[in-house]
């Protein structure tokens, strides 16, 4: 395979293992071969593919870290923001369709986390008259996911 261009989103947990059961609930699948004991790497597999070495292909990472683990990638004079009290990023997940954003939300909700954290803004309000849908959950640690689907129509002819 060629090299591909990753995203690694790194981000603090309180509970790795906790972490972990959370994002392979809502569908990411975990490398042993960059985890350890402090850390745990989560791909998010391309569509259609859940095991064997294909399901590590996808771009996009989350490198699930402890706080020690986390504090030792910082500047001495940096701490660690507490996400259920301040959000420093937003993580948004697409879903091929209006019935697979509420089946994440749901296992989200079983494995951990909450769903519907928050009341649709007047924006997301417009959006869903064009065709998308969303909603919004948080992982046991209070990480905000967006979870969206945009139907094709939304955006082709647009870029």
């Amino acid at each position: 395979m060629p090299y591909q261009n990753s995203i690694f989103l790194n981000i603090p947990v309180a509970n790795l293992e906790a972490s972990i059961n959370f994002y392979n609930a809502i569908g990411f699948v975990q490398n042993k071969t960059f985890s350890s004991g402090d850390s745990a790497m989560m791909s998010l597999p391309p569509v259609g593919v859940q095991t064997g070495p294909q399901a590590h292909e996808g771009p996009i990472k989350i490198m699930l870290l402890n706080h020690s683990s986390y504090r030792s990638f910082l500047p001495p004079n940096i701490d660690i923001a507490d996400p259920k009290n301040v959000a420093q990023c937003l993580i948004c997940l697409s879903r091929p369709s209006n019935e697979a954003v509420d089946e994440l939300c749901d296992k989200a909700a079983e494995a951990g986390g909450k769903k519907d954290i928050r009341e649709k803004s007047e924006l997301e309000k417009q959006m869903e008259q064009s065709g998308m849908y969303g909603r919004v959950v948080s992982d046991p640690d209070g990480h905000i996911i967006e979870v969206i689907y945009m139907p094709p129509v939304t955006y082709e002819g647009s870029q």
